[in-house]
């Protein structure tokens, strides 16, 4: 059965949202002492001065109007929608549940169940991310596998 879950939406980044990436990520990496580049070399050294309840705070403080989301939203919806995901399919007797999300969030989800577990990984496009839940515990199996994508 296919359900919409708006939970697992990417971060909302308030008024930065459909505007060009530089207008938000360049006060953030100033205020780290670095470049924003357009191309994402320098994000993984970016995330390692800046972890995602920083990062989400900077975004919400820089926002001129103030809408977008603080690290503390975000993590209460990805929580509620995990724990709703958990609950029906225990109330359906268990199973396999596939779930679609954005790469932000999914590192999101993997930092709060799994706390540590999933540092400096890349949540690729169309990548593989497999937990096993069992017995009230989270597992990491495989974060941004990509594996099964034919080389071009």
């Amino acid at each position: 059965m296919l359900q919409e879950d708006e939970r697992f939406r990417e971060w909302n980044y308030g008024s930065f949202e459909g505007r060009p990436d530089a207008e938000m990520w360049t006060p953030l990496f100033r205020q780290q002492g670095m470049v924003f580049d357009p191309g994402w070399s320098n994000w993984t050294a970016f995330t390692h001065k800046m972890d995602d309840r920083a990062i989400a705070q900077a975004i919400h403080d820089n926002d001129p109007r103030g809408w977008a989301e603080t690290y503390p939203q975000i993590e209460a919806r990805l929580r509620a929608g995990m724990q709703d995901v958990v609950n029906k399919a225990q109330a359906a007797g268990g199973g396999n549940v596939l779930l679609v999300s954005h790469g932000g969030a999914i590192l999101s989800i993997l930092a709060l169940l799994l706390p540590g577990q999933a540092t400096n990984t890349d949540i690729p496009n169309s990548s593989i991310t497999l937990l096993r839940y069992q017995d009230g515990q989270y597992q990491l199996l495989k974060a941004g596998d990509v594996s099964y994508q034919r080389p071009r």
